[in-house]
């Protein structure tokens, strides 16, 4: 563990929290649908709008998120990179699985999230 997470403890916790409360992940649901989470600019926004405390409280040069960053490379969805580099540094588990879910009678193929 770096310098960094070791002296941000409290404030990784407060990310993590503020991360599974945007997902309204808790007891009663431990799941969330890409396809929900594409259509829902709040989300994203809300997701995005923790770049600046993630720099500042976890070691985060070598996410996904910060390289495509450095390198101005463009993503389709770059909520959803930095959304797995919070999960993945707050060691939050989850899986993924194809999910499948019914629009105007049209059968979509998006990814279910099973948070653990």
């Amino acid at each position: 563990m770096s310098k960094k997470e070791d002296k941000n403890k409290d404030k990784q916790i407060e990310i993590k929290n503020k991360i599974l409360d945007i997902l309204n992940i808790n007891e009663n649901n431990k799941s969330i649908i890409l396809y929900d989470m594409d259509k829902n600019m709040e989300l994203q926004n809300a997701i995005l709008s923790l770049e600046k405390d993630c720099e500042k409280y976890f070691a985060c040069s070598n996410w996904t998120y910060f390289v495509y960053k450095r390198l101005e490379k463009e993503s389709e969805r770059k909520y959803l990179i930095l959304l797995k580099n919070i999960l993945s540094a707050c060691k939050i588990e989850y899986v993924n699985k194809s999910h499948y879910i019914k629009i105007n009678d049209e059968r979509i193929k998006t990814v279910k999230y099973i948070f653990i």
